[in-house]
């Protein structure tokens, strides 16, 4: 009886091993199987996060912001969001004194087409900005928070109204040897023919006074 007790005793004993380790087996591959997609998933939201970048870069965006916060007059205005190389700058922010700065990107939506933008702005004598952006089908939305000191903070919300493509300045071109060296105009041309006429008057009179000269003296040789 003792055997039979021992051997039952031993056979749970290995199936609970058998089953412990089974399950510490099934528990490593669920955690590693996510760690392999995560890795995927990643290496495609970076391709995304740089498409937005581009997406976004040299555009000016028209939009119209509305005070939020409880007021007795709300603020209603107009201005411009412009992206350009990595930095954003919102017009009116920028004429109390902050600068453009980089931003953060995050992808979402169920096809991940919601582009986030994010930054916050300083200014030695307006305080802090902070800005949060959407971009859906070409067209955005967002907030502004304004913390203009320990005590006041104003909410705005703004959406685009239109958007425009910054061109580059074009520097002129310089002069360079080739371009300097070009062929003169029929009119430089003329003129410059009149002018050395001009200049080659005195020498035709003189020549011609040679002539003259000479002649008498012949004249006077066949004379005497």
């Amino acid at each position: 009886m003792v055997k039979r007790i021992g051997i039952v005793f031993i056979l749970i004993l290995g199936l609970v091993s058998f089953s412990l380790a089974a399950e510490k087996k099934e528990a490593v591959t669920k955690k590693e199987k996510p760690k392999a997609a995560e890795v995927k998933k990643d290496d495609g939201m970076v391709k995304k996060i740089q498409d937005a970048i581009k997406e976004l870069d040299k555009t000016l965006w028209n939009i119209n912001v509305t005070q939020i916060t409880s007021s007795e007059k709300k603020e209603k205005y107009t201005d411009k969001i412009r992206f350009k190389d990595d930095t954003v700058a919102i017009e009116t922010l920028v004429s109390q004194g902050f600068p453009a700065t980089s931003f953060t990107i995050t992808i979402k939506g169920d096809e991940n087409n919601i582009i986030i933008w994010e930054t916050m702005q300083s200014s030695e004598k307006k305080g802090l900005a902070f800005l949060k952006g959407e971009l859906e089908e070409g067209r955005m939305r967002g907030v502004l928070s304004r913390h203009i000191d320990e005590k006041t903070v104003k909410d705005y919300s703004f959406y685009s109204t239109s958007k425009e493509v910054i061109q580059e300045e074009v520097l002129p071109a310089e002069t360079t040897p080739a371009a300097s060296q070009a062929a003169p105009s029929e009119e430089v041309k003329k003129e410059e023919a009149k002018a050395a006429e001009v200049k080659a008057i005195p020498a035709v009179q003189e020549e011609k006074k040679e002539v003259f000269n000479e002649e008498t003296n012949k004249k006077k040789k066949v004379k005497e």
